[in-house]
């Protein structure tokens, strides 16, 4: 006697409707505010070639300043001020997306509002990227040419392992205080 069994027919796969599934990456340090337009800035981007140099007064120096007296012959020796420049590298970033009509029939869902709804957010993620790239930029060129005067390592207030005195906080140091939550089992 012939049976119709399982191996013999087609079951269909049943799917749960589709959920979103966001990077886990945040943005907060770019939508803070730490990098702001400039009007200056965005008229000399929107000219052309891809680089360009903004010229920039240096501050004055730390010399000691001058005392005054009523001698005539003492006259005060003046001091310089020196100009700096820097060299600005356009970014020309693109990026598209796109779906097949037949891709989302076949899905049950469609992949363009999606597209649509997370583009902000992935242009939010490459500029906080490359600001974390220029950040980390400009302190490898502080460490390699200034000293590194930008640059607090609390490692080297640290002897020994990492305790309740030496965690780091907003000072660099802990310098003792127990979180308020924290109870100690006698």
């Amino acid at each position: 006697m012939a049976v119709t069994q399982i191996a013999d027919v087609v079951v269909p796969a049943e799917f749960t409707s589709y959920v979103v599934q966001n990077t886990m990456e945040r943005t907060a340090l770019f939508q803070s505010g730490v990098a702001v337009r400039n009007g200056e800035i965005e008229a000399l981007l929107s000219a052309g070639a891809d680089m360009l140099t903004v010229p920039h007064w240096n501050d004055l120096g730390n010399e000691e300043a001058n005392i005054v007296n009523d001698n005539p012959a003492d006259e005060s020796t003046p001091y310089k001020i020196n100009a700096g420049k820097q060299i600005v590298r356009k970014s020309f970033l693109h990026n598209s997306w796109s779906a097949m009509n037949l891709a989302s029939e076949l899905s049950g869902d469609n992949a363009l509002p999606r597209i649509q709804e997370r583009v902000t957010a992935y242009w939010d993620r490459q500029m906080q990227r490359r600001l974390v790239a220029s950040l980390n930029g400009i302190l490898a060129d502080n460490i390699a040419n200034d000293g590194g005067d930008m640059v607090r390592s609390i490692a080297a207030d640290m002897v020994g392992a990492i305790t309740a005195n030496t965690r780091f906080n907003a000072t660099g140091r802990d310098r003792g205080h127990r979180h308020p939550r924290r109870c100690d089992a006698t």
